[in-house]
């Protein structure tokens, strides 16, 4: 399970939030940039649209306000942040499940050869 960053506030907490958030909800912090700004402006934008902005938080690490607003409120909601933890871990265990069947068969044959 993911740990929420210890650090909320300023610019360093703002950060560890984006990939907090964007990990939370499964897709990448271009996607979460791409998402935030739609909830703000109420308007899709295209990956060229939103470079000039994600390439600010990268290179300077610079979190715009409407960012911090959509990952705040994602982390207010207690409810959905639940679910959305539930849902990461059921599909760590689905991906990981079979390859775990697989080791333990593969140890149990191997123990049974002796």
């Amino acid at each position: 399970m993911t740990q929420r960053p210890v650090s909320s506030s300023g610019k360093d907490g703002d950060q560890h939030l984006v990939g907090y958030v964007a990990q939370l909800m499964e897709i990448s912090e271009f996607e979460l940039f791409k998402r935030a700004w739609e909830a703000w402006y109420a308007e899709e934008i295209d990956d060229a649209g939103i470079e000039p902005y994600f390439n600010k938080y990268l290179d300077f690490e610079e979190v715009p306000f409407w960012v911090r607003n959509f990952v705040r409120d994602f982390l207010s909601d207690e409810e959905l942040v639940e679910k959305e933890r539930d849902r990461a871990t059921l599909s760590a265990f689905i991906y990981y499940a079979p390859l775990l069947v697989f080791l333990l068969l593969f140890i149990l044959i191997m123990l049974t050869r002796e």
